[in-house]
């Protein structure tokens, strides 16, 4: 038993750093996502539908937080647990424990009914974290596709006329110009949509950095302070339940930073193409008003004469319209940007599944095991213990859940490649 060592004040003071200083990581860490990550002011035009999953996302991860700080709160617990009891040894059997203040009660604050020992009673600042768990803002752009699209050329009276006359046939709703119907959808902002996705990269860096403190300061407690079986199995708790938690929660926010990336990505890629798309309808819009019918100009020949020609159906003395064939032309490009309106709409929907994946954090939290403050030592160290078991399910979950994300996003960018091809 020489061997057996156990400062019971350092056991308790450890418990006050995961207490107030791991508790501030996780919540600067939780901050960061929300605050910065879940931002839905860019989601607008076809991309408007996740907007609620922006809402949905910022609640999980609200959840995910107060559950890891619950699981935090009894691993704590459970440290001031183990320390009483050793203080408590300590008055009976002085020869196994070195070290100790003869003080039964080490709990170092008072927190759910447990009184706290005085600050003489206990050694301060041995444990502080080493790596900076600070709260980030991403940088935003400004530029965004509806601004550079704007211009005159979109309310000429040759547009005007093409839409109003031929707009259902070309696939145009009443009511409504060529540039509400084919680039007000495209708005969205994908500049604050890829500062979402920067803002969860630094979360899962930060959820990193709060395991590195962790695993560091509990190494410092259980190589200098604390040896025993309730050390070994504490060792094992932070190895093998907490580690895999913050290892989760760090790819997690890599997915969600993927995904955003994504969403941005992509609908640039389509509205690139939708842009080189409505610059050929404008070209042939224009180069359609400068075939004259005869040698006055395009509003008192075309728009007057064209009139003649609707009329009839577009058959005036058995020919069709002499312009036929541009505004065929014409409608199949306008086809192409709905075609790709549609392929964001599809890919809306396969981020909304892909956000999802955020609840592997939430399950992986859950499954770290609540310790009660009232447990012997010899308690706590079987709860240790199980935390390594249950996680170990755990982040094999997370690995399923990890190549099945990838393959969506590998299968959204396959997708959107080939929809942009189609539209050339």
């Amino acid at each position: 038993m020489s061997d057996l060592k156990a400062d019971a004040p350092f056991i308790g003071e450890f418990g006050d750093y995961l207490r107030l200083t791991i508790k501030d990581d996780i919540d600067q860490s939780i901050n960061q996502a929300r605050e910065h990550g879940c931002v839905k002011s860019g989601f607008t035009g076809l991309l408007a539908p996740l907007q609620p999953a922006m809402d949905g996302l910022s609640g999980l991860t609200g959840q995910t937080g107060t559950v890891m700080t619950q699981k935090l709160q009894g691993t704590y617990q459970g440290l001031y647990a183990t320390a009483n009891e050793y203080a408590g040894i300590e008055e009976k059997n002085t020869v196994n424990f070195k070290n100790l203040h003869n003080t039964k009660n080490l709990t170092s604050s008072s927190i759910d009914g447990m009184t706290g020992m005085t600050g003489g009673e206990r050694s301060k600042g041995h444990f502080v974290d080493e790596e900076s768990v600070v709260v980030q803002a991403p940088d935003v752009a400004a530029t965004n596709l509806s601004e550079v699209m704007q211009g005159e050329h979109w309310g000429t009276d040759a547009i005007n006329w093409i839409v109003e006359n031929f707009g259902k046939f070309i696939g145009l709703p009443a009511g409504k110009g060529l540039y509400d119907i084919l680039i007000v959808p495209l708005t969205g902002d994908f500049n604050r949509i890829n500062a979402n996705g920067e803002a969860w990269a630094h979360a899962g860096a930060m959820f990193w950095s709060t395991s590195a403190n962790f695993s560091a300061n509990a190494k410092k407690l259980t190589g200098d302070h604390w040896s025993s079986k309730a050390s070994s199995a504490f060792g094992s708790h932070v190895d093998f339940a907490w580690t895999p938690v913050f290892l989760i929660a760090r790819e997690s926010c890599k997915w969600m930073g993927k995904g955003f990336e994504a969403i941005a990505n992509e609908s640039i890629k389509a509205a690139d193409k939708c842009a080189e798309l409505l610059n050929r309808i404008l070209m042939k819009i224009v180069t359609l008003a400068a075939k004259r019918l005869n040698t006055a100009g395009f509003t008192s020949t075309l728009a007057s004469v064209g009139v003649k020609w609707i009329s009839h159906g577009f058959k005036l003395e058995g020919k069709d319209f002499p312009f036929w064939g541009d505004i065929v032309e014409i409608k199949n490009i306008v086809q192409a940007v709905l075609n790709l309106h549609e392929s964001i709409t599809q890919m809306v929907e396969a981020i909304k599944t892909y956000l999802e994946g955020f609840k592997q954090v939430l399950n992986a939290a859950s499954q770290i095991p609540d310790i009660d403050s009232t447990h012997k030592a010899i308690d706590v160290a079987d709860e240790f213990q199980s935390g390594g078991n249950t996680m170990r399910g755990a982040h094999q979950q997370f690995k399923e859940a990890e190549q099945n994300y990838n393959q969506q996003l590998k299968d959204l960018d396959g997708k959107m490649n080939q929809s942009v091809g189609e539209n050339r």
